[in-house]
């Protein structure tokens, strides 16, 4: 492979890909999308919290329900993009790159339409299509 054809690889381009019987494209993330997904990680802590005493507060005292928001606020303030890994890699995670991979070519697709459209027997070959897109996916000496 060309040192031209590495670094377009590298630098990363649109995929297309099939979810649902329909052909999508994926496009690289932009600085935008990172900086939306970097938001997203840092709120996960908090939005955990609002889901756990949205759910299931009836089970909490009044002391128990504020130890749980400043636990959550504490962890959103210490946690960022390099530590988020683990919820990158969730089922949410991945659907929301997956939606701002997608929006750009296919701009009235909801974050929402995401979540049927993915399935758990796609899960493996979306993951591999992100890194394409983003030009995470390595590329091999000999790939040409």
């Amino acid at each position: 492979m060309g040192e031209a054809a590495k670094l377009h690889k590298m630098a990363g381009t649109p995929a297309r890909i099939t979810l649902g019987g329909k052909e999508y494209t994926l496009s690289p993330l932009t600085v935008d999308d990172l900086a939306e997904m970097e938001r997203w990680v840092e709120d996960a802590p908090l939005m955990h919290a609002k889901r756990l005493l949205a759910e299931h507060g009836d089970m909490f005292s009044e002391e128990e329900k504020t130890a749980i928001r400043m636990k959550a606020v504490e962890e959103s303030k210490t946690i960022s993009l390099a530590d988020g890994g683990a919820v990158l890699e969730s089922m949410e995670g991945v659907r929301l790159l997956l939606w701002l991979s997608l929006r750009r070519e296919q701009p009235d697709i909801k974050r929402e339409d995401v979540f049927t459209l993915l399935s758990l027997s796609d899960l493996e070959a979306v993951k591999a299509k992100l890194d394409e897109v983003s030009g995470m996916k390595e590329v091999s000496a000999g790939e040409s």
